[in-house]
């Protein structure tokens, strides 16, 4: 009506450039307010519209951002089974890129029998409203964790050989930590005396590290003891369903590149230096008399570790399924381990730390360079890693 109204033409043009002005105005209005409240959204929900890092690409269905690194992660750490690497990968990870970590005041997250919001008080950012990226420390498993997480958190755990694992835990918990009832058993040839008489030597008080452990950091309820297959079998199902993916501790490199690859990360992600110290703990820090062969001590081992046997077959099966599936994976995870016997001897020879390591091109990655700071990061054990994010993360949060 007001162009109707103008008597010529020069009056016209002005009246529509007016007109558009105030739609483009009310236009600019309804992004701003748009915007206002995603963020606001945000704000009070984590970040599953805006993440102030940018990492909205894989809470948003839009395909071209899958190219993108995934960075929400949840690794359950489980006991013995060579998981310190990978801890550290995550740690630095989540360090590089200014995440936030569900991070407990000490070294683990979850006790059994401590209820969800019992457990979140224990824990260093309860109070924070921003969800955690990543959580990475030991813990008993429990899915009611998941609902405090992003929905599309990737999630992985470590397996190793049960017999192994048992001997490890055994010989770690004895004589590192002097676990009583372990320390009951007679210094000759412990490790056979144990097996021979397990339930004279079981603790039926606390936490047990060699009746199944594996599967008790999964989640396995020990009331129905360890010898009912119809829930064991229930059991793993629900693992499976649960996971993403578990690596076995003896395919760990092989792991790690199929973690790469579902994360869409570099190699330079995936560097680890320490070799695994929680695998050959064993061999380096204790002597022990054998009165039997390693055969006869797995027959023993056998009789009172169903689950953890069946747990770890199972998903050993699947691994090599997962890796028969893979191509190129024996030459990606043949260029990773050159380039960690590289990383290691680099930060063996403090002399070199005047200059960062370079890693050229390579057919499974682009170059990048390691540093010093890398160094020393990968050599904490995860406690240290663990003291050292809660102080990194509490600077960050004060300012």
């Amino acid at each position: 009506m007001m162009c109707c109204e103008c008597e010529n033409s020069q009056i016209e043009m002005t009246c529509r450039k007016r007109y558009l002005l105030r739609v483009s105005l009310c236009i600019l209005i309804g992004i701003l307010l748009v915007a206002s409240y995603r963020y606001t959204i945000a704000l009070f929900n984590g970040p599953a519209l805006f993440d102030v890092y940018g990492d909205n690409h894989l809470e948003q269905k839009n395909n071209n951002n899958f190219d993108l690194p995934h960075k929400h992660v949840y690794f359950l750490k489980t006991h013995r089974t060579g998981s310190t690497p990978l801890f550290a990968i995550l740690a630095d990870y989540s360090r590089s890129q200014k995440l936030l970590t569900f991070l407990p005041p000490g070294p683990h997250i979850k006790k059994r029998g401590t209820s969800q919001e019992e457990q979140l008080k224990m824990v260093d950012n309860y109070n924070l409203i921003k969800k955690p990226d990543m959580v990475f420390n030991n813990q008993i498993f429990s899915p009611s964790i998941f609902k405090y997480l992003h929905k599309n958190t990737f999630k992985v755990t470590l397996l190793r050989e049960p017999f192994e694992n048992f001997v490890s835990s055994f010989l770690y918990f004895r004589n590192e930590y002097q676990t009583p009832y372990l320390v009951r058993v007679p210094t000759n040839d412990p490790v056979t005396e144990f097996l021979r008489h397990p339930d004279q030597y079981e603790t039926k008080e606390g936490d047990s590290w060699t009746n199944n452990r594996q599967s008790i950091d999964l989640g396995y309820d020990p009331s129905k003891g360890f010898n009912d297959t119809e829930y064991i079998t229930k059991f793993i199902k629900e693992v499976d369903s649960e996971f993403d993916l578990i690596i076995n501790t003896e395919y760990f490199d092989e792991g790690l590149v199929l973690l790469k690859r579902a994360l869409r990360w570099n190699t330079d992600d995936i560097i680890y230096l320490i070799e695994n110290e929680e695998l050959f703990f064993e061999e380096t820090e204790t002597k022990v008399t054998n009165t039997l062969s390693e055969v006869e001590q797995r027959k023993l081992h056998s009789r009172f570790s169903k689950a953890d046997i069946m747990l770890y077959d199972y998903f050993l099966n699947q691994f090599k399924e997962k890796m028969s599936q893979e191509e190129g994976l024996k030459e990606e995870v043949y260029e990773l381990q050159h380039i960690l016997i590289k990383f290691r001897s680099y930060c063996n020879r403090p002399e070199m730390f005047h200059e960062n390591l370079f890693i050229p091109d390579g057919a499974w990655n682009t170059g990048f360079q390691l540093t010093p700071a890398k160094c020393r990061l990968h050599s904490f054990n995860s406690n240290n890693l663990t003291k050292y994010l809660q102080e990194n993360q509490r600077a960050v949060s004060i300012h």
